[in-house]
């Protein structure tokens, strides 16, 4: 309480209700207070609004990095089934009857490896994305792309070998399918010259013998060739 007096009364104001005046207060020093008390409250607003503008992106980055993690997650569903799919196809055990059969088989192998390797490459990719993404922040989304991917990782390791046994089954089927198309070549072949061995022509006169000579020498041409392709066979 403060004690005043007005027209030789005294009395008690409340000191809340009383405001000190400071006559020796000029017009620019009361200006300086005023310019003063706006810097100081703008420079609050500024503080304000650039910490809003943080949380903002903050709260755009955290989006975003969980927008990349559920796509991850499709893509990584999408390919696990693409990966279910094609191991049915590799564990196939057909390798046919004849060489036309088996080369129509390494066909639709060849068209396979071709989508393995392009899937390989998204596989890359995508495990480059989850790194960066569990890298980032233990999210709830990033621990599950994480999961999910090792698993697939998993099943892609399983895969390749899947492949890798069945273009080795695919190779061995075809070496034996050509051993026989080659056995059955050679076979007309040796019919064939047997029969012109077995020919008791012998010429009529001196031109004629010498033309049975030259084709007779082509033929041991053609058997050393011949020799020299069992020799191989035999040793391969």
């Amino acid at each position: 309480m403060l004690a005043v007096e007005i027209h030789d009364r005294q009395g008690f104001v409340p000191a809340a209700y009383v405001k000190k005046v400071d006559a020796g207060l000029t017009a620019s020093q009361q200006n300086l207070i005023d310019n003063n008390s706006i810097s100081a409250r703008q420079n609050q607003i500024n503080q304000q609004y650039d910490r809003l503008l943080s949380l903002a992106n903050e709260r755009r980055n955290k989006l975003d990095e969980t927008v990349k993690a559920y796509v991850l997650v499709r893509e990584a569903a999408e390919l696990a089934g693409w990966i279910k799919d094609k191991e049915m196809h590799a564990q196939v055990q057909d390798v046919g009857e004849d060489l036309e059969q088996v080369e129509v088989l390494q066909k639709k192998f060849d068209d396979f490896n071709t989508d393995l390797k392009a899937n390989e490459v998204r596989l890359a990719e995508m495990n480059e994305i989850a790194m960066q993404l569990v890298s980032l922040g233990q999210t709830e989304a990033a621990l599950k792309i994480q999961t999910q991917m090792e698993d697939l990782n998993t099943k892609w390791t399983s895969l390749q070998q899947l492949t890798t046994e069945r273009a080795q089954q695919l190779g061995s089927a075809h070496e034996v399918q050509r051993f026989h198309r080659d056995v059955d070549e050679t076979k007309d072949w040796i019919n064939e010259k047997d029969e012109a061995l077995n020919n008791d022509d012998l010429g009529k006169d001196l031109r004629s013998v010498q033309a049975l000579q030259r084709k007779h020498e082509g033929l041991e041409r053609d058997l050393a060739a011949l020799g020299d392709k069992v020799s191989l066979s035999e040793n391969s």
